[in-house]
């Protein structure tokens, strides 16, 4: 029988690595000495949680005792009551993280963005392997949109998500900079828009984007099907990488239009609607109107999911008819809400 503290170090690392939990890789550190070194490089190589000052005061101890210990650190995950940001600036002044591929939470506050930016100046490559940032949930800053631009080389995913907030000036300004973003593959944009070319201009810089998440919401009657394709034929630039579409919140047969012609090479359509009157479901004469054309657009797509919210007291029947008089099967599926039902269409 081989005893477990003979095996080899390059073993023991392989065997470490198949461990998430940092508290047992802590564990495995104090068995004996010669466990010590795998299982602290398979600690730093895990997801590194800032959660309070006392533990990134450890953190910081550690890569300055041993600074090589930097290069192992690939994920970084905030909590999101983490707001001890001036520590972060002191962690990556004691060893430098050059492999950070993913900053992942919930910080959206200025002085976090704030804060690397100050990292970024002190050490223009702290960042070249960085591949995403938490998701945004707030009004767009100056300071957010610095940071994006300062890792436009590396980043393949970038996520704003906040369905009460409108494209600002910051935000349109940032848009026509997307081009310059050459590895980005991912976009997630919840919010508002004025009209529909405001999202073309959100997404026409976005030029190798293999997937995208739209939670757009335009208030208003949709654009005449006529009068849209005369606007895309002129002004819309296709994108042929793009394979996956997510759509949420709302889905106008005008917007839905737009964006099988922008993307014609879509594979994969899910459409999840959180709001049951951005479908006009409490009209059904406009609703059968929007999405004869929604159903009509998607078409061609091979692989197509599609689920909203009704209320019950509003066109129920009629809009179940509207579904299985065509072939499709209409799902109500299980939930705890009183006042609404979610309804899963099958067979697209």
């Amino acid at each position: 029988m081989v005893e477990i503290a003979l095996l080899p170090e390059e073993l023991l690392s392989r065997i470490f690595g198949y461990i998430d939990s940092n508290v047992q890789l802590a564990q495995c550190r104090l068995v004996c000495s010669k466990w010590s070194y795998p299982a602290n490089t398979a600690m730093f190589s895990n997801t590194i949680v800032f959660t309070t000052k006392e533990k990134l005061m450890a953190l910081h101890a550690q890569l300055f005792n041993d600074p090589s210990r930097g290069k192992l650190i690939r994920h970084i995950y905030f909590r999101k009551d983490f707001d001890t940001f001036w520590m972060v600036k002191t962690v990556f002044n004691a060893a430098p993280l050059l492999n950070l591929e993913t900053f992942e939470g919930e910080p959206s506050t200025t002085e976090f963005y704030n804060t690397m930016l100050d990292i970024i100046k002190d050490s223009p490559t702290t960042f070249n392997k960085l591949e995403s940032l938490p998701e945004y949930k707030d009004t767009v800053t100056q300071a957010y949109c610095d940071v994006l631009r300062a890792c436009r080389h590396t980043l393949s995913v970038i996520k704003f998500n906040n369905i009460n907030y409108s494209l600002d000036g910051t935000m349109m300004e940032f848009a026509l900079e997307l081009c310059t973003f050459d590895r980005l593959e991912n976009l997630t944009h919840w919010g508002f828009f004025q009209q529909i070319s405001d999202i073309e201009l959100l997404l026409r810089g976005c030029i190798h984007v293999k997937k995208v998440n739209l939670g757009a919401r335009i208030d208003g009657d949709p654009i005449e099907k006529q009068q849209l394709e005369m606007w895309m034929h002129a002004n819309v630039k296709q994108v042929e990488s793009l394979t996956q579409l997510d759509i949420r919140c709302q889905c106008r047969c005008d917007v839905m239009e737009y964006l099988a012609y922008k993307y014609p090479n879509i594979q994969c359509i899910n459409i999840y609607l959180y709001y049951y009157d951005c479908i006009f479901a409490n009209n059904m004469e406009k609703f059968k109107r929007n999405m004869d054309r929604i159903l009509q657009a998607i078409k061609g797509i091979p692989n197509k999911e599609m689920t909203f919210w009704l209320p019950k007291n509003v066109n129920f029947f009629e809009t179940a008819e509207f579904f299985t008089q065509k072939g499709y099967q209409f799902t109500v599926k299980r939930t705890k809400s009183s006042s609404c039902l979610l309804v899963e269409i099958e067979g697209l």
